[in-house]
């Protein structure tokens, strides 16, 4: 007979698929970042793609949910959590080494770094997400 089954896994915002591109270390190391971010989004959020560093001083992350970016730490008592809207004005630059990558997104006077990003790659690939979006975001012909 075994065990019984496990409770339902309800994952709407599919934060679950995202994190599951990470490596190990980066899962451990974001678990609570990934519970904040999940009891943040709204119902009709849903991340792309994610990443995990340090977030002012601590462990956070990283989010592309449609059109903003999401940052979330888990400082104690009171997490540091940033809604950035994404706008044509919006820049990504990014930097790596052979052991970690660095992300910084700004807007005019507001900015935010994710280091010690241990997903390499996947840092490039956020980063270059959130670039076309931007770009997708400024060819919209403007509301009336």
């Amino acid at each position: 007979m075994g065990p019984p089954p496990g409770p339902p896994v309800y994952d709407p915002n599919g934060v679950g698929h995202t994190v599951g591109r990470l490596g190990s270390g980066a899962k451990r190391a974001g678990k609570v970042s990934f519970a904040v971010l999940g009891a943040l989004l709204e119902a009709e959020d849903v991340v792309e793609i994610l990443v995990q560093g340090k977030l002012r001083g601590v462990p956070g992350v990283a989010a592309l949910v449609g059109s903003k970016l999401v940052f979330v730490n888990e400082r104690s008592w009171k997490p540091d959590v940033v809604v950035l809207p994404l706008t044509p004005t919006v820049q990504v630059q990014g930097w790596q080494d052979d052991r970690s990558a660095t992300v910084l997104v700004a807007d005019g006077d507001r900015q935010e770094v994710v280091e010690r990003i241990p997903d390499r790659l996947l840092a490039v690939e956020f980063a270059q997400r959130v670039r076309d979006r931007v770009v997708a975001i400024a060819a919209q012909p403007a509301a009336e």
